[in-house]
């Protein structure tokens, strides 16, 4: 937007001058530095209230589940359990991956007030933030599939276009 061609053909058909448009453009960067921190931030939020939590208690059930059985002595848990076992372990992972990247991006968004101006601001949520925050977000999908949909605390994507 503030491209010398682009300030002239404003200028040169009268539809704003340069001051206007530096006025604009600043407000846009504003707006969307605000928007996306909140955005980021609730983001946060919701994985640490309700993402995470679902996630552990799920696990944490299935672990139950085995060792109820184990109890039992009827079962051989590596042979029975099998499936459950992985489910865990990737459920671990996936919990383990989305705590660490969690931790990792209030660290970068604590690092923003150290910048100078709100175009560097921008362009580290655009290029750095949104990009890690999208990374997040296919492992929960990933695991909103593995988790029972009585567990889950939000709408599933299938939920919202077919039930809702």
């Amino acid at each position: 937007m503030l491209d010398d061609k682009n300030v002239d053909i404003f200028i040169k058909n009268n539809v704003l001058t340069a001051e206007e448009i530096k006025a604009r453009y600043n407000t846009y960067i504003e707006r969307y530095n605000t928007l996306i921190n909140i955005e980021l931030n609730t983001a946060i939020q919701m994985l640490k209230t309700k993402i995470i939590p679902t996630i552990s208690n799920y696990q944490g059930k299935l672990v139950s589940t085995i060792n109820d059985a184990a109890s039992s002595g009827v079962f051989k848990i590596q042979e029975t359990f099998k499936p459950q076992i992985e489910i865990i372990n990737t459920l671990a992972q996936n919990l383990n991956s989305i705590s660490s990247k969690v931790k990792i991006l209030e660290e970068e968004i604590e690092k923003l007030e150290s910048l100078d101006t709100e175009q560097l601001i921008a362009n580290t949520f655009a290029n750095k933030l949104l990009p890690m925050l999208s990374d997040i977000r296919d492992i929960v999908d990933a695991s909103e599939n593995i988790v029972d949909d009585k567990e889950w605390p939000l709408p599933k994507y299938r939920e919202m276009l077919f039930v809702y």
